[in-house]
């Protein structure tokens, strides 16, 4: 390969790297959505910061679902694992979260859950 060759390459390789560099140092800070939840219809959901959560839709103080999150940026991604949501939601769902003061709201990404679709779509505030 000649030398200008290389060095062109070199020089798109560095700047690619910078430019992805940029976007991480630039990319927003995700929202904390540690903490106690409810949403209208009074379930109650338990952000861990351990990336697991609680889910006590009676709220009697007996979790009906449970599972865990990942989240990067303001995209966060939903598997539950245990209760009856486990039952009557295969996989995972992903969503894009918006945290306003005290006001935290989903927009869908992908989810085939219906039951977890519905309750997302409400507005939650934090306790």
């Amino acid at each position: 390969m000649k030398p200008a060759r290389c060095a062109a390459l070199l020089l798109l390789v560095s700047i690619f790297g910078a430019c992805s560099a940029v976007e991480s140092w630039w990319a927003p800070k995700p929202p904390d959505l540690t903490g106690v939840w409810r949403n209208k219809r009074g379930v109650l959901w338990n952000i861990h910061r351990d990336g697991t959560f609680d889910v006590d839709v009676n709220h009697d103080g007996t979790r009906e679902a449970w599972g865990n999150f990942t989240q990067h940026g303001n995209r966060i991604t939903i598997v539950n694992t245990g209760g009856v949501a486990a039952v009557t939601c295969d996989g995972a769902g992903v969503y894009r979260c918006k945290l306003d003061e005290q006001k935290l709201t989903f927009a869908l990404v992908k989810d085939d859950c219906l039951a977890r679709v519905l309750n997302l779509s409400k507005t939650w505030r934090r306790l």
